[in-house]
């Protein structure tokens, strides 16, 4: 009823990623696991109906897109970080793609979200966050995109404790 869902029996250290489906919506995959020791992950997962490629001009045949959000560490689902900036290139080629913001600035809103739409399938996009006065825990990452689906990554920060010379 909820959505929440839990995954168990996996061996330590597999690499997984999760594909979730819903009948009229876009397929949406998870950024890549690696579980060491048992983790709770508690963060949402966002649904697109299945007409909102064609409202972004994106051919799900040949094209997919990746959501992401840009949140505080110690609050992922509601510490989301204005003034973050993201960069997305092609792993391979180097080349750079465009990240969309919901403001029309050139970072992140009140939301944490940024959005890079219409890339091959099968591309490994390089993403890269960075903020002034915030440490990320991994401000580069890797997302595979699918044809036809959204990639999700999130990225979470912390303020570096602030310290005084005396």
């Amino acid at each position: 009823i909820n959505g929440n869902f839990t995954v168990m029996g996996l061996p330590q250290g597999m690499n997984f990623a999760l594909k979730i489906t819903k009948p009229g919506f876009l397929p949406v995959y998870s950024a890549t696991f690696n579980w060491f020791s048992d983790i709770t992950a508690l963060l949402p997962f966002g649904l697109f109906p299945d007409k909102q490629f064609a409202a972004w001009n994106i051919d799900p045949a040949t094209k997919g897109m990746i959501l992401g959000r840009v949140s505080q560490a110690n609050n992922p689902t509601g510490g989301y970080l204005a003034g973050a900036t993201v960069t997305a290139v092609n792993f391979t080629t180097r080349a750079p793609y465009p990240v969309t913001y919901t403001n029309p600035g050139n970072t992140t809103a009140t939301d944490g979200f940024f959005y890079v739409k219409d890339v091959p399938g099968e591309a490994t996009v390089e993403l890269t966050v960075s903020m002034p006065g915030w440490t990320f825990f991994f401000p580069t990452t890797w997302v595979t995109v699918h044809a036809g689906g959204v990639s999700e990554q999130s990225f979470f920060g912390m303020m570096p404790p602030v310290s005084y010379a005396g």
